[in-house]
């Protein structure tokens, strides 16, 4: 057998076991002597990913709780008792993958089964993907377009790493172990809230939506640590200046909801999050055209409003390339 069929076979082999955990757990009849067992399996990381992706699933398709096939199989696992039990919850997580898939909903797996640190999982978006992602401490993360992290929790941390991108955080309250995320030689550390960082252009943007974070890193003045609270935004830029103030972060989150919203933003920082959305590149021919600014709502990847955008306000003019893509400069 190929590595690569042994490799997909023991990720497949690994989900299936995540399912049948998952179905447990939501049983009606899980005794704490099973509950402890499911902790000691959700402590290896590739075994807390796997679960997550299935519970990302289930929420995914929230309404198929009340589904009658899935009702009808759990109780006739709750009749004929725990080995009987067991063995069933695989045919319920089966039965709720296959009306899933006959009711011809799409969703793209977290789960990356290549090999990662013994403590670490990783998370990826590609161009114009966003994806939902449900960890086993309870909080979530909404990785934006062409992002990645890592995630590492165990009894005592909560780190993600933030490779490239944005993400946003929900995170679930546990003052015993801080949720902690690092960027750039920069951390942002929180107990239970809402924020996203974004790491575009090498700095560090962090949008605090609820609650209160620390942010720690380097800047121009040596070591620095700021206290952010609800409805502020920290900009730690690559050339080391921090910058901190009131946001409205209803827009400054629109993302999430497939908008992008830019206030008198230069043209070269609109023109790096469109990318994001989008296999049409977007180039500037020169620094003058990025230094234009741009006030505009857009539909995330919509890159003919975009073009239109700019030409009517005369900021620049497009030429589209051999390759599909685009250029622009000033007029």
């Amino acid at each position: 057998m190929s590595d690569h069929k042994l490799s997909s076979r023991l990720a497949d082999d690994l989900m299936a076991e995540a399912t049948d955990w998952f179905a447990r757990q939501r049983s009606a009849d899980m005794q704490g002597t099973d509950r402890r067992a499911l902790d000691r399996w959700l402590a290896t990381p590739a075994h807390a990913a796997a679960f997550a992706e299935v519970e990302s699933l289930w929420h995914a398709v929230e309404g198929l709780h009340d589904d009658p096939h899935l009702l009808a199989f759990r109780e006739e696992a709750r009749r004929n008792g725990r080995v009987r039990h067991f063995r069933r919850l695989g045919a319920i997580a089966a039965s709720f993958l296959i009306l899933i898939l006959g009711m011809g909903l799409f969703y793209q797996y977290a789960f990356v089964p290549d090999p990662v640190p013994a403590q670490s999982l990783r998370f990826a978006t590609t161009t114009g993907q966003r994806l939902p992602i449900a960890l086993a401490d309870g909080s979530t993360i909404q990785l934006d377009a062409d992002s990645a992290v890592r995630v590492a929790i165990d009894d005592n941390h909560r780190a993600i790493e933030i490779e490239k991108g944005r993400a946003y955080f929900q995170v679930s309250h546990d003052p015993r172990r801080p949720f902690v995320v690092s960027a750039g030689g920069r951390s942002v550390t929180a107990v239970g809230t809402a924020f996203s960082v974004d790491t575009l252009g090498n700095g560090l943007d962090v949008v605090l939506v609820e609650g209160r974070v620390r942010v720690r890193g380097r800047s121009n003045e040596g070591r620095h640590a700021v206290e952010m609270t609800a409805g502020s935004r920290l900009l730690a830029s690559a050339d080391g200046r921090w910058r901190a103030g009131q946001i409205d972060t209803g827009k400054a989150t629109a993302w999430l909801h497939g908008q992008l919203v830019f206030d008198n933003a230069r043209l070269s920082d609109v023109v790096a999050e469109i990318n994001r959305y989008t296999d049409r590149t977007i180039a500037l021919a020169d620094d003058g055209t990025g230094e234009k600014r741009l006030s505009a709502v857009l539909n995330a990847g919509d890159v003919n409003s975009f073009v239109q955008a700019v030409a009517m306000l005369n900021l620049a003019r497009a030429r589209t390339e051999p390759d599909g893509s685009l250029v622009l400069r000033q007029k």
